[in-house]
């Protein structure tokens, strides 16, 4: 997909003698003061579901539209006296639920499963590189997990080792610590003490594979768009790029690592040899 020019709308004017400087965000975040009472969707309901039902659920009618292509269920979802832009890109809403992007197109919403599509497009220095930056944020590790439950009593229940270790542990000065309570994981005539365990190690083992136990990676890049140059015009429709797509970055100083990261459009720079784009990774969580 890629998204014609967008509306922003002003929300800070700040004059000074030599300058004015303007701050605006994107048309979408009018949906911010708005307002959603109470949705708690069905268990089993689909991402796409629950996205469309966000917004049905405003209490100030708006003009604005989603659609998504989310299959995987969202359960234990629950929104109240919230905004709906909170509610899909807030903590615990659906964003941080499904891992899904969102891509804006003035009044529509696009929550996908992925924005845009790998590239073979690479990013070297000493070609179309101008700058990067890492950022790399180990503060949300979590190295040992404990995960509890409940025993026939309504009494936690621990595991046996009391906790469970990432294969990372060693990786860091000392174990990172932090309680799971699994409410699912509760002692009754369906699910003998054994099994309720058993959910226990694997609650703490699914944590471990979405990444808690590595730190939080983002990267900012700064391109020349070779397309745009007059020297490159006649190889434009190999080197088309859109909002999401997802490109190879080549630095020597920062070792043989090439990094997949995301592409964000920027503004033009005039008095370039072409136009400055950027590339900026979603924080996500990785082992460098």
């Amino acid at each position: 997909m890629q998204a014609c020019e967008q509306p922003f709308r002003i929300y800070r004017v700040v004059p000074e003698l030599t300058q004015v400087s303007v701050y605006a965000r994107h048309l979408s975040y009018d949906l911010m003061d708005n307002m959603i009472y109470s949705y708690k969707p069905a268990k089993g309901t689909s991402g796409a579901a629950v996205a469309a039902g966000i917004l049905s659920k405003c209490q100030t009618s708006h003009p604005f539209s989603v659609f998504s292509n989310l299959t995987r269920s969202v359960d234990d979802l629950s929104i109240e006296n919230t905004n709906p832009l909170d509610a899909i890109l807030g903590e615990g809403g659906l964003v941080d639920r499904t891992g899904c992007e969102l891509a804006r197109d003035w009044f529509d919403l696009y929550l996908l499963q992925r924005v845009g599509k790998d590239t073979d497009l690479q990013i070297r220095q000493g070609k179309n590189l101008l700058g990067i930056r890492y950022d790399v944020d180990d503060s949300n590790v979590t190295t040992r997990i404990v995960p509890t439950g409940e025993d026939a009593e309504g009494e936690l229940l621990y595991l046996d080792e009391k906790h469970v270790d990432s294969p990372y542990l060693a990786n860091y000065t000392h174990p990172r610590w932090v309680h799971l309570p699994v409410s699912e994981a509760r002692v009754s005539d369906d699910m003998t003490i054994s099994q309720v365990k058993a959910k226990l190690r694997q609650a703490a083992q699914d944590e471990f594979d979405k990444g808690c136990d590595l730190p939080d990676v983002s990267i900012d890049v700064s391109f020349i768009h070779l397309e745009n140059t007059v020297e490159y015009a006649q190889y434009q429709p190999l080197d088309h790029l859109f909002i999401g797509d997802g490109v190879r970055v080549i630095v020597r100083q920062a070792g043989p690592h090439h990094h997949q990261i995301s592409i964000a459009v920027r503004p033009q720079y005039p008095g370039l040899p072409g136009e400055r784009a950027g590339a900026e990774s979603l924080r996500r969580r990785c082992q460098l």
